[in-house]
């Protein structure tokens, strides 16, 4: 079947803008720092903070194929 792209693309940009509020809220030592120096409120940096716990890692990623 066709490797749906767009879907992946769509999951990895997520998940790196999470990694971003991760080390964000690490350098400046609090998830309410971190979030507020990032523009978003500390329920929402806190939100993708546990995106990253269960954001699917796909091993099709790097074949490009589904298993569909």
């Amino acid at each position: 079947m066709k490797y749906n792209y767009i879907k992946h693309i769509g999951i990895v940009m997520a998940y790196v803008d999470s990694l971003r509020v991760f080390a964000r809220i690490i350098e400046l030592g609090s998830i309410t720092s971190g979030g507020r120096d990032l523009r978003m409120t500390p329920a929402l940096a806190s939100k993708r903070i546990k995106e990253l716990d269960v954001t699917p890692i796909d091993s099709n990623f790097k074949h490009g194929y589904d298993d569909k």
